[in-house]
C-alpha cells in the first residue's frame, strides 16, 4: 500500500513539475517577444568561442563571444541572410520538412 502511495506522489510531483516549467517556458517568451533584437544563429568555433548572427531591428550583425568577451565582426546586409527554408528551396529540397 505504501508503494502504490509514494508511485502516485512520484506521478504527481513529476506532472506538477511539467506543467510549472510550462507555464514559466510561456511566460519568459511573452516576456521577450516583442524585444528588438533576436538571435538568428549560433556557430560554435571552438571551446567556449561562438560566432553569432544577431538581428537588431532591421540589420543584421555578426559578433564574436566568448566565456569573457563579446566583440563586434561587421555588419551583414539584409540580401545575404538566408532564412532555413530559402536555404532548403535552393538546395532542392521540397516542403517544410526537408523531404528531396
Amino acid at each position: 500500500m505504501e508503494t502504490v502511495l509514494l508511485l502516485i506522489l512520484f506521478i504527481a510531483v513529476l506532472y506538477g513539475a511539467y506543467f510549472a516549467s510550462k507555464y514559466i517556458g510561456e511566460l519568459q517568451h511573452k516576456k521577450f517577444k516583442n524585444y528588438n533584437m533576436k538571435l538568428i544563429e549560433t556557430l560554435p568555433v571552438s571551446v567556449g568561442k561562438f560566432l553569432q548572427l544577431v538581428k537588431i531591428g532591421n540589420s543584421y550583425f555578426i559578433i564574436a563571444v566568448t566565456k569573457d568577451d563579446v566583440r563586434f565582426i561587421k555588419e551583414v546586409d539584409n540580401g545575404d541572410v538566408k532564412t532555413f527554408n530559402e536555404y532548403l528551396k535552393e538546395n532542392g529540397y521540397e516542403g517544410d520538412n526537408g523531404e528531396k
